[in-house]
């Protein structure tokens, strides 16, 4: 029997990524996959006969290039653009606003809606762009949990005190997205679609605190774009790992984490019921998942399993991707729409109870192709709290196409939807959130395993419920694999 190094639980992004660079400082590892491809929520779904829209995680915009650099990701086909990614706000008239890297064009286009918000903007990138350092330092690092784990921070921390925008920041951190906006922005759809991270992020409307938090996360993490989507990424990360040595298999569903007579983890069981060893486990599923599915009942015994067992994960984001009749040349590569905050707001009372809301807030990714859509809607029932029959599936396809139509080239030739119901059974997510966990503070700031070890010996955590989360595209991957090598 063959006996690994390291075994992964899961060949998203974040797995592949801790496999690649575990594999690279010379360890036995193995990847564990349930599903018939590789990338998890990146990966492509084929909607149409040749036709494939990018998958739930769409957004490419926060990759943790630095962190990912020693697996030399470009030799294995995965070009980047080293620009803030272009996004365009596309308005219910037709119109859009292209958001980019040039604040000068970015200023040209909001003005002709509106003048005001034109001037304001300059303002608001100083001031993004003034905090995104500190939110680097604290996010592409692991978190501090001991008291020399402070000690790098001191200097920086001296260096915020001092400057005018981190006392700002401390001041708006805790707001919700539409305080936060209101201060810069006039537009309510423009405002609405620049709040739509925060959405996504928690169990919430605009009004939500905190929601600013999410926003200033994502201005400041958005520094690159990967030129063909997501499963890119997923296959350069594949191609790293394998010429590493990296061992991936397919459709190998794991049922429990194994463990040595002394508490440790000592392995994996498939659902074949093939046993499997390694001296440390890592897994990139969800907090959830592990901690309820995939452990014995007697390793809830210590106090951070009972914390760990119950983090919240309710998800309110359905993904819908759209065969297009025709190439959409009038939709870019990356786009979000929204009516306005307080209809979204309205919308966020709606689905608590159980009702589907009539406009939502849109997150749009196009194939490389131009060919597929894939588009994240918001808010939309969570689990137990609607009953998905085929007409309230039909509902919400119908109203998303309709809210799309002014940028549709003409009919859908097919849809998929995805409802967190699914999202759950397809991705095992419990509770059908994206990024694993709500990202509200206190599961954001004291996560359930800060340098990703936790309580049980040899088994981490890697995936997006660890620090930084989905925030950082790789990140908890990347840094959950040097913690892991440095022990």
């Amino acid at each position: 029997m063959t006996h690994y190094d390291l075994i992964v639980v899961g060949a998203g992004l974040n797995g592949l990524a801790a496999a690649a660079l575990s594999a690279r400082a010379g360890r036995r590892t193995l990847v564990v996959e349930q599903r018939a491809t590789v990338g998890g929520l990146a990966a492509a779904q084929t909607i149409h006969p040749g036709v494939n829209a990018p998958g739930p995680l769409h957004d490419t915009g926060s990759l943790a290039t630095r962190l990912l650099a020693p697996l030399r990701l470009e030799s294995h086909g995965l070009a980047l653009s080293n620009e803030r990614p272009a996004l365009h706000v596309l308005l219910e008239d037709g119109r859009r606003i292209t958001w980019s890297a040039n604040t000068a064009d970015t200023q040209a286009a909001i003005a002709r809606i509106s003048a005001r918000d034109a001037d304001s903007f300059g303002r608001y990138r100083a001031f993004c762009e003034a905090v995104a350092p500190a939110f680097q330092k604290l996010l592409l690092r692991p978190l501090p949990a001991r008291r020399r784990d402070f000690l790098p921070l001191v200097p920086h921390a001296l260096a915020w005190w001092r400057s005018r925008a981190m006392h700002e920041l401390a001041r708006i951190a805790p707001i919700s997205a539409k305080a936060f906006l209101d201060q810069y922005f006039e537009t309510d759809a423009l405002k609405a679609a620049l709040a739509i991270p925060a959405l996504q992020a928690a169990f919430g409307g605009p009004f939500a605190p905190f929601g600013a938090l999410h926003i200033l996360t994502r201005e400041a993490l958005a520094r690159t774009q990967i030129v063909d989507g997501p499963s890119a990424l997923a296959a350069a990360l594949l191609s790293a790992a394998m010429r590493h040595g990296t061992e991936v298999r397919t459709q190998a569903r794991v049922t429990a984490i194994r463990l040595s007579p002394t508490g440790a983890a000592c392995g994996v069981r498939l659902a074949s019921g093939e046993r499997l060893i390694s001296a440390h486990v890592a897994a990139a599923c969800s907090p959830r998942e592990l901690f309820e599915s995939l452990l014995p009942d007697r390793s809830h015994r210590s106090r951070f399993a009972r914390y760990a067992h119950n983090p919240r994960s309710r998800g309110t984001t359905a993904y819908l991707a759209l065969a297009l009749g025709a190439p959409a040349p009038l939709l870019a590569p990356f786009a979000r729409m929204a009516p306005g905050v307080e209809v979204l707001e309205r919308a966020f009372d709606h689905i608590k109870s159980g009702a589907l809301p009539r406009q939502f807030a849109l997150e749009i990714a196009t194939s490389p192709d131009a060919t597929a859509l894939s588009v994240l809607v918001h808010p939309v029932p969570g689990k137990g709290q609607i009953d998905w029959t085929e007409a309230a599936r039909s509902a919400l396809k119908r109203r998303v196409v309709r809210q799309l139509a002014p940028f549709l080239p003409g009919k859908i030739a097919e849809a998929l939807l995805l409802t967190p119901q699914d999202i759950e059974a397809q991705y095992r997510l419990p509770g059908g959130h994206l990024q694993h966990i709500e990202q509200a503070p206190d599961q954001m700031l004291v996560r359930i395993a800060p340098r990703y070890a936790t309580a049980i010996t040899g088994l981490d955590l890697c995936g997006s419920g660890a620090h930084p989360g989905a925030a950082a595209m790789c990140a908890p991957g990347a840094l959950a694999a040097r913690a892991f090598l440095s022990r």
